[in-house]
Parts: structure tokens; C-alpha cells; sequence
């Protein structure tokens, strides 16, 4: 029976050693409960786990044998373990649930599993004692395909870099993999699809090639370390070539609408890739929508960054006059004017960011509608292109982008629920070219909510939503929105590669007066009300990481049950 990671000594206050010794070790009295309830199933379905290397081989021997201990210390014992290692005939290992495979492939050693299930640990890496038990009682409600999350172990077992993950999110899985440690997952969904050597790109080519098979399938993420990376396997740029060739063969092969070009695959940095997504030959109209009164100056900067920065053929620029009053801001619009893509709306009355957004929508033309607040900046021309690369797949009711502060900080990465006492923008105020956490500065991905200071909408999505809830004059309008998108089966797209600059609220202001508080606060019960069972629990955050804070530091204590108090629930027969 393999031992695990030794006991932490006392480690400094608020540290990741801290967190694991606080709420992530398992006496050994819980551990031996955990075992007599796997004993006690009814139903315990094998898991077959092969052992992965890498583009060189399958390790050394000391490496395989210390993933094996951790094989044999789990609380869950029907598993098998398959190492093909080669040669000339299969041979028994040290235990009988170890099998060592005379086949070098990987899908000839999926096809010498007989579990059930199927998981993939790498050669050197290590499981904790309850990683399968864990994971498979999470199987019953998610039958196709559950993750956890993951850090890494040293050679004297200290535990170090914890990655706690998201939920399931195809974009980011596109531009990272991040769902293959520890991944268990139905054995039948993958007969046949394994290619090339076992190893870590043929893991992430596996679940590619299943998702793109199954676009409904289930896939659950358990927010708990389950897997600890051996702290040397670092990903070689041959490994980072392959993934990014998995990326691309998996977009290659999604089904393509009429007049598209194929997406393409670019490298970020070693196993970080953005796909660009295609444009039709001839793109549609955007219909740009802003509100304004006054701040001319704002006004102006915001109409010809899109008039003579912005690259994109066809677009029609709706600015909706919310009752300006000066003179410089009347003769700014007639200047405006005089370009043919540019016309005022007139939105007279009370300053009611929904109503004057829809009011303009019924006005536009285009099958795109942009919705842009005037203190938005533009500084590159490709911007547009991306978000609308998006917008036009299948399934996306809205994209928004990258917006900076003038410092070159960030204002907006994606807003994020249940964090900061409220829907809050993550990463707020962090720097501009920084990674974020675990990269998701640098990747597109799904989120809960992106601001309506730059959203990109189908207008078919608009229609079937019903546009912006007027009740929501000012604050938490664009919250409502996407939360109605999503509701209505369409994903919510963040992307960091439309990147501009945002001066926030620089036209209206800040809510600091009594009329304005109190109006927001009532804006604020309102979204309650409608959302009470959405707003603690965001998806696309952990629960292991703080509600307190925009920057993804450690939870103490943890948002979530311990891990070893999970029971085994639900039928395997």
C-alpha cells in the first residue's frame, strides 16, 4: 500500500501548505471509513487507468513505480492498472490489478482495458489515496465524463502550484488542456479513438475527438485535488506542438457554414493556442448602438475610433441622444452625421441605459448589434473582426471583450458571480498583459456575464431574449441579459484578443449621491429577486478559491464540502 504525501510541517499563515494541511488531508480514520464504504457498494464498476509517458517513452522505472504505489494506496480498490511498456508479450506486475502491456500504442492499450470507466495518470505523477472514490461519486448525476482539479508534488511530497479549475468550458479547453488530470470517463465513448503513443496529447486528443461525437454530453468538473503533477514533467515543445495539432484537427473537423473558410489554430505560447474563427466571404452588418449625452469630447473619440480605426466593411453606427444640451455636443453630432454610416437616434426622457438601447435596436439594420458604452476607446483595428468570429458560431448569444482602464489596467476580463459581494469584474485592476490566473487572461472562454460597455449580440439572440429589461435603468442590466441567454441554452464568450480601453462612467458618473444609491440598491433587490438561485455559485469559478477578492487567491476556508465526506451515491449496475 502506497503512503501519502507526507505530513506538511507548520507552514506560513494563508500559504497553499497551510490550505493542504487545513482542509485537504484526510486523517487516516477517515481514510479507512472511505474504504469500508467502497467495500460496502453494491455495484463497484472496475476502472481501468493507463499509465501515460511521453514522447520519449514511459519513464523510468522509479517513475512508474511510484504512481503505481499511489494505485495501490486508493480507498477504492476495483481498478486495473495498464502500463504499455512494449516488448515482445504482456507480463504481471507487482500486484494482479497491474498489467503490464506488450502493446506501445494508445489505442491498442485502450483496447486491452475491461473496466467500466477509464481514467490516465502520467508516469511519476501521483494520485491521492481517495482520487478514484472521489471522482466516482460524481459519476451517477455526469455518467460520460468528470475532471478534478490538480497540483504539483516534489520528490520529498510536498505539494506546490495548485491549479483549482473551472467548470466545463470548451473554449478554454480549445486554448489549454485542462480537464485531463484526473479525468475519469465512460469506456464505451471512447472505442477506437485513440492515436499515437500514450501520453498526454493523446488524452486531450481523446476528449476532442468525444466532445466533437457528442456535443451534448455530460461533462462535470469536481472541485477537489485529485491528481499531483510530478513537479519536473514539464511540457516539452514537442508536446506542445502535438497538443496544438489536436486543436487543430478537432476545429478542422467541425462542421463548416455555407461561405466559411476553416478556423485556424495560432500558438500563444507551449500548449496555449487561440483559434481564430472564420468570417464569411462577405461579412454581415454590425450595428453599433451608443449612448450618449453630452461629454462631446468622449462622444467623438469613441465614433471615429470606429469610423477610422475599427477594420470591418459594413458597419452602421446608431449614437441614441439621450437629451444632450450642449452646443459643442449638437455640433459634434452634425459632423458625425456627414459619414453615412453614422445616424442619431433621438432618446428623449429620464437616463435609462436599457430603454435607450432598445429604442436603438429598433432602428438598426444590421444582424449584429453592438452595444458600446461613449467612454470606450478604440486602439487597434482587428478588434471587431474577433468578437464577431465568435458571435457568428453556432450556440453564442453574446461575446464581450478585453477593456483596459487609461493606466493600462484591467477593467474588464469577464464579470464573475458570487465573488467581491456581488457580480464583480475578475482580475479588476490587475495589469493589462497579465496572464491571470491559470492563464485565463490569455484564452476565449465561456463566462457567466460580459459587460454591455462592449457586447456583441446575434440579433436573433435579442429577439428570442427580448432585448435589455428596462426595470434595470442603469446597474446589473447587462447581469440580467446574459443570465437570460443563458437560460435560453446559448454560451456567453470572453475574449481577450478584442482588446480596448474603457473610461468608466466618465459621462454619467459614479453612484454617489442618495437618489443614485437608492436606485441602484433597489436595481440590485430586483436582480435578486429574479436570480436567487444564480448569483452565489458561478460555474466558471472554484469554490476553493476566495469570494472575497477579484484575483483568485487560496479560499480559507474552502467553499465546498471536504472531499472525503462525499459518499459513493447511485447505481453502477
Amino acid at each position: 500500500m502506497a503512503t501519502p504525501p507526507k505530513p506538511l510541517p507548520a507552514q506560513p499563515q494563508g500559504s497553499y501548505g497551510d490550505w493542504v494541511r487545513r482542509f485537504d488531508t484526510p486523517s487516516p480514520e477517515e481514510l479507512e471509513a472511505l474504504r469500508a464504504e467502497a467495500a460496502a457498494m453494491p455495484h463497484a464498476p472496475l476502472i481501468s487507468v493507463v499509465m501515460l509517458g511521453t514522447p520519449a517513452g514511459m519513464g523510468r522505472a522509479s517513475d512508474r513505480a511510484r504512481t503505481t504505489s499511489s494505485l495501490l494506496g486508493q480507498t477504492y480498490a476495483n481498478w486495473e492498472l495498464l502500463i504499455p511498456l512494449g516488448g515482445s508479450e504482456d507480463a504481471a506486475g507487482p500486484d494482479p490489478r497491474v498489467r503490464i502491456l506488450a502493446c506501445g500504442s494508445f489505442n491498442a492499450a485502450l483496447g486491452e482495458a475491461r473496466g467500466k470507466f477509464l481514467s490516465f495518470v502520467g508516469a511519476g505523477d501521483m494520485l491521492p489515496p481517495h482520487a478514484l472514490q472521489t471522482l466516482l461519486a460524481h459519476v451517477p448525476s455526469h455518467p460520460a465524463l468528470v475532471y478534478s482539479d490538480e497540483d504539483e508534488i516534489s520528490d520529498d511530497g510536498i505539494r506546490q502550484k495548485p491549479h483549482f479549475k473551472m467548470g466545463w468550458n470548451p473554449d478554454f479547453f480549445l486554448g489549454q488542456d485542462y480537464a485531463c488530470r484526473l479525468a475519469l470517463l465512460s469506456a464505451e465513448l471512447a472505442i477506437g479513438l485513440g492515436r499515437g503513443l500514450p501520453s498526454r496529447r493523446a488524452v486531450y486528443d481523446l476528449i476532442l475527438q468525444i466532445v466533437g461525437n457528442h456535443p451534448g454530453l455530460k461533462i462535470a468538473h469536481v472541485p477537489h485535488v485529485l491528481y499531483h503533477q510530478q513537479a519536473t514533467s514539464a511540457l516539452s515543445e514537442v508536446e506542445a506542438a502535438q497538443l496544438q495539432r489536436s486543436a487543430e484537427e478537432h476545429v478542422g473537423a467541425l462542421p463548416r457554414q455555407p461561405g466559411f473558410p476553416a478556423p485556424a489554430v495560432r500558438r500563444i505560447a507551449p500548449g496555449l493556442h487561440r483559434v481564430i474563427w472564420p468570417l464569411p466571404v462577405k461579412p454581415p452588418r454590425i450595428s453599433v448602438v451608443i449612448p450618449t449625452r453630452d461629454r462631446a469630447d468622449l462622444l467623438e473619440q469613441c465614433v471615429n475610433g470606429l469610423r477610422l480605426r475599427t477594420s470591418w466593411p459594413d458597419l452602421e453606427i446608431l449614437i441614441a441622444d439621450n437629451g444632450s444640451a450642449e452646443e459643442a455636443t449638437h455640433a459634434v453630432l452634425r459632423e458625425l452625421s456627414l459619414d453615412q454610416r453614422v445616424r442619431v437616434i433621438p432618446c428623449p426622457g429620464a437616463f435609462n441605459y436599457a430603454a435607450i438601447n432598445n429604442e436603438a435596436v429598433r432602428h438598426a439594420t444590421g444582424s449584429l448589434l453592438l452595444l458600446m458604452n461613449n467612454d470606450v476607446m478604440v486602439t487597434e483595428p482587428g478588434w471587431l473582426r474577433e468578437m464577431a468570429g465568435h458571435a457568428m458560431r453556432d450556440g453564442i448569444g453574446a461575446v464581450g471583450s478585453m477593456l483596459w482602464y487609461g493606466d493600462n489596467t484591467v477593467q474588464h476580463a469577464g464579470v464573475v458571480l458570487g465573488v467581491g459581494g456581488g457580480p464583480s469584474h475578475l482580475f479588476k485592476g490587475q495589469p493589462a498583459n497579465a496572464p491571470g490566473y491559470a492563464n485565463r487572461m490569455r484564452l476565449a472562454q465561456d463566462v457567466s456575464i460580459v459587460t454591455a460597455a462592449c457586447m456583441l449580440v446575434p440579433r436573433g439572440v435579442w429577439q428570442e431574449t427580448g432585448g435589455l429589461d428596462e426595470g434595470f435603468a442603469v446597474a446589473y442590466n447587462d447581469v440580467d441579459f446574459c443570465l437570460r441567454i443563458r437560460k435560453a441554452g446559448y454560451r456567453v464568450i470572453w475574449t481577450p484578443h478584442a482588446r480596448l480601453y474603457h473610461l468608466e462612467s466618465a459621462s454619467r458618473g459614479y453612484e454617489d449621491t442618495p437618489e443614485k444609491q437608492a436606485r441602484f440598491n433597489r436595481e440590485k433587490a430586483m436582480l435578486a429577486a429574479r436570480w436567487t438561485d444564480a448569483l452565489d455559485i458561478d460555474p466558471y469559478y472554484n469554490p476553493n478559491l476566495t469570494a472575497e477578492a477579484l484575483d483568485c487567491r487560496l479560499a480559507f476556508p474552502p467553499r465546498r464540502a471536504a472531499l472525503w465526506k462525499t459518499a459513493v451515491s447511485g447505481s453502477f449496475a
